[in-house]
């Protein structure tokens, strides 16, 4: 990557156009004024109190856990330097810790004016600032990261915001040939022009960040930041939806919802950019109706009479045909891009929302893919579709009707791996399967292969360090497990596997280290009450009571949390 400053000197006015667009302001640094109204917000599920204020270097975000009696129980605090998004629909904060960007539970909603918990914190039993940040979670708001290979999560964020390469490719050699003697053909400029190259490859453009599904599955070894633009997306990437035969509509849906409309499937033009200009000129309103009228030349036809459309809809084609809709992210929503005649658009024609307009809920719901699979091998479109599915499973997002769906599909990995196709993420996955199982013996051969294989840090050896840490354990073998719990806690920030370094150490009559661990568990998360109770033991048998008296006060009231949370 050579960086958007390269681009300016020859572009200019592109570069000035795109800087004003949400694209360039994906991700910036805190800027002192933006501190939102009213910074303080209680979570009525959890109780938990969080507040914001600005600082020297950008914000602090401050949790605190109340008792059933009012009584501080634990607070934490973070300070955050880098806010993604936008703007427009909210603002989410970055900060970092131990080396690894962490993301705040604390999210400013713009429609709403108000704070509330970012995307996947429940509320209930969340961590306080434990969820690390990876270059994949970015991928889709920085434009440029530099990553450590052996710990890839602990990464340097080189350009804010999304930029020119992202939808041009690199710019390296476009930039060394402009500067030659030489004089080069369109065909010879060695750059991505979106608006010379297939639709499909252009979609594919936007489908990097605009196309995600409830879970994805990859190539082996493809990462997001490997995709070129100009290339096909699906190549290297599935992604997946759960398809309940009901609407559901996703903050990440748009590019499979244009997909799904005829307005997309009866012409080789429509594509992203017909509507969403990247390089807008400036103040320049997007005249979206006339857009339509493109195509459907005769307004006249609509059913709905042009006095309603003007009075309740401005007259505007997407106000009934791309209606704005609730999102499943809190406080946000979207226009709905399958450009159709939604319920809606019947009513105020006056007419009967036909029975077809609403899809029924099935009677189970289905993995599908919501990318194109066609073009691959048979074999490579069962490997993504079987990981798809097991990595559901493990993330407990596989609806309870559909286990004996996953029963199969755990019998048909198992075949596909026998029948060759034996890649890192198949070992891995396996790997986990066979130890649920109770089969300790194979998750540890297929885990072994993985670490002896694969690159140390990556999320494959990663993977099968934790299930040799886990077998170890139920083996009994203390030492090994020690030392494989170690290694992950020099990999990656997760307070259960400094716990778990604890119980080794424990295990092994080494007082001073165990302590250490139990400590540095509930410096990544202050409500594990596990660590809190054998710290408790520890210093009591250590007749440190001041010390173990703290920790069963922690203990007894987050217990009494868990107790009144409980239905």
């Amino acid at each position: 990557m050579i960086g958007s400053d390269a681009c300016i000197e020859c572009h200019p006015k592109q570069a000035e156009a795109f800087s004003q667009t949400t694209h360039a302001k994906s991700a910036r640094r805190i800027q002192r004024e933006e501190l939102p109204l009213g910074s303080d917000f209680v979570d009525g599920k959890s109780g938990r109190l969080y507040e914001a204020e600005m600082t020297d270097e950008g914000m602090r975000h401050r949790e605190s856990v109340l008792g059933t009696d009012g009584e501080l129980i634990a607070q934490d605090s973070v300070d955050l330097v880098l806010e993604l998004g936008s703007g427009t629909h909210a603002h989410t904060y970055l900060g970092k810790r131990d080396g690894y960007w962490i993301e705040s539970p604390l999210t400013w909603y713009q429609q709403t004016s108000q704070w509330g918990l970012s995307p996947g914190f429940d509320g209930e039993d969340s961590a306080m600032f434990d969820r690390v940040v990876t270059t994949t979670c970015v991928f889709c708001h920085v434009g440029e990261v530099r990553a450590d290979k052996v710990q890839p999560s602990q990464f340097s964020i080189t350009h804010a915001s999304i930029a020119c390469e992202r939808c041009h490719g690199s710019g390296v050699q476009h930039v060394a040939d402009q500067k030659s003697d030489e004089n080069l053909s369109p065909s010879e400029m060695n750059i991505v022009h979106p608006g010379k190259i297939a639709r499909e490859n252009r979609d594919a453009i936007c489908s990097q960040c605009h196309l995600q599904g409830i879970v994805s599955s990859s190539s082996s070894d493809f990462d997001r930041w490997d995709f070129h633009p100009g290339e096909l997306l699906s190549e290297h990437v599935t992604e997946f939806q759960l398809d309940e035969g009901e609407e559901s509509f996703r903050i990440v849906g748009h590019t499979e919802q244009l997909h799904q409309s005829e307005c997309y499937l009866q012409t080789e033009v429509l594509s992203c950019v017909t509507c969403h200009h990247p390089h807008p000129v400036s103040g320049e309103a997007v005249a979206y109706r006339d857009l339509c009228i493109g195509c459907h030349a005769s307004p006249a036809s609509c059913d709905v009479p042009l006095s309603v459309r003007i009075e309740t809809q401005q007259d505007q084609c997407q106000a009934c045909h791309m209606p704005k809709r609730p999102t499943n992210v809190t406080h946000a929503a979207l226009h709905d891009h399958r450009i159709a005649v939604h319920d809606e658009s019947f009513l105020l024609a006056e007419l009967s929302v036909p029975k077809s307009a609403s899809a029924p809920a099935s009677e189970k719901p289905r993995l599908v893919a919501i990318s194109a699979t066609d073009h691959l091998e048979e074999t490579e479109r069962e490997r993504r579709r079987l990981l798809a599915f097991h990595s559901l499973a493990s993330s407990g997002g596989l609806p309870g009707s559909m286990k004996d769906d996953f029963k199969v599909a755990q019998r048909e990995l198992v075949e596909l791996f026998k029948s060759g196709v034996n890649d890192a993420s198949v070992r891995t996955t396996l790997a986990n399967s066979y130890f649920a199982a109770g089969k300790w013996s194979t998750a540890e051969n297929l885990a072994r292969s993985v670490v002896e294989s694969e690159s140390v840090g990556s999320h494959t050896y990663v993977g099968a360090v934790d299930v040799l840490a886990r077998v170890a354990l139920r083996l009994q073998d203390n030492e090994a497990a020690k030392s494989w719990y170690r290694e992950l806690t020099q990999m990656r920030r997760v307070s259960g596997d400094h716990f778990m370094l604890g119980v080794c150490e424990l295990n092994a009559n080494r007082i001073e280290p165990a302590i250490l661990a139990f400590e540095q568990a509930l410096r990544i998360d202050s409500t594990l009450l596990v660590a809190h109770e054998y710290l408790a033991q520890i210093f009591q048998a250590e007749n440190r009571m001041d010390r173990s008296r703290l920790h069963q006060q922690a203990a007894r009231r987050l217990r009494a949390i868990s107790l009144d949370q409980q239905p």
